[in-house]
């Protein structure tokens, strides 16, 4: 037995999901023949034809006729192949929706796209310091879309989920952080919290430092310390603290 693909527009499908529909099930009714490979307890997913947006399992199959549970709502990347003409297709739940991308020669899948968006930090250095070069990745390896063609150009995911996603990942969590000095300090002053989170810059470079020496990657932890000199900023702010201390210490002799 095998579980279904279905494809509805967006209002449709959020008028299936689970609090807005009256019923304890719906039906989905846009079949030209019976899905004969399937049946109860299967999943069926139920896309817009960008995103795979709601999922649920299959009660019974009539001629004509899919019902199942109320929808639960996610959000997943759309399989390559959409449902065919007799509306449905055939697939395995388990794998459709994930994300894809070779590395290293081999074919990776991952669930979350927080998790190949880990995996290109990993594997692809430039994609660590460039957004441009991130985008690229993702939007022509990831989502396999042609840039030239308006209707994969328009299913692009958004450059701002990326842009926050990277942050979060990046600065917040500190993982595959930018390995070009200039790029570390850019991405730290740009990331709302950072400073609060790591105590100004030096706390973040350190933490980006500690990453790669976990790592084996001595030759970033240099590029740091060669780019970055938080001595003389620490003898500065001393400096500074021995001036106010000494300006309090006359206005109380005064």
């Amino acid at each position: 037995m095998k579980d279904l693909l279905v494809q509805e527009n967006l209002e449709s499908i959020k008028s299936k999901l689970r609090g807005r529909t009256k019923g304890s099930f719906v039906s989905y009714r846009e079949v030209n023949q019976k899905p004969e490979q399937t049946g109860e307890g299967r999943k069926i997913l139920f896309s817009d034809g960008q995103r795979v947006r709601a999922e649920s399992k299959i009660i019974n199959v009539r001629e004509g006729e899919i019902r199942c549970n109320a929808l639960t709502p996610v959000n997943r990347p759309h399989p390559k192949e959409s449902p065919k003409e007799n509306g449905f297709k055939y697939v395995d739940a388990t794998q459709c929706g994930n994300y894809h991308i070779k590395l290293m020669g081999i074919e990776h899948s991952y669930r979350l796209f927080t998790d190949v968006l880990k995996a290109v930090l990993e594997h692809r250095e430039p994609a660590r310091n460039e957004l441009d070069v991130l985008k690229h990745i993702i939007w022509t390896e990831v989502q396999d879309l042609d840039l030239n063609q308006q209707s994969d150009f328009e299913k692009r995911i958004g450059e701002g989920i990326l842009r926050s996603k990277c942050n979060e990942i990046q600065v917040r969590y500190c993982q595959f952080p930018p390995t070009d000095p200039e790029q570390l300090q850019t991405r730290f002053n740009q990331s709302t919290g950072s400073r609060r989170r790591y105590q100004g810059l030096q706390g973040y470079v350190e933490s980006a430092a500690e990453f790669y020496r976990k790592r084996g990657e001595k030759s970033v932890t240099n590029r740091f310390d060669q780019y970055f000199d938080f001595q003389d900023q620490a003898t500065d702010i001393e400096v500074v603290k021995q001036t106010v201390k000494q300006k309090v210490a006359k206005q109380g002799d005064a």
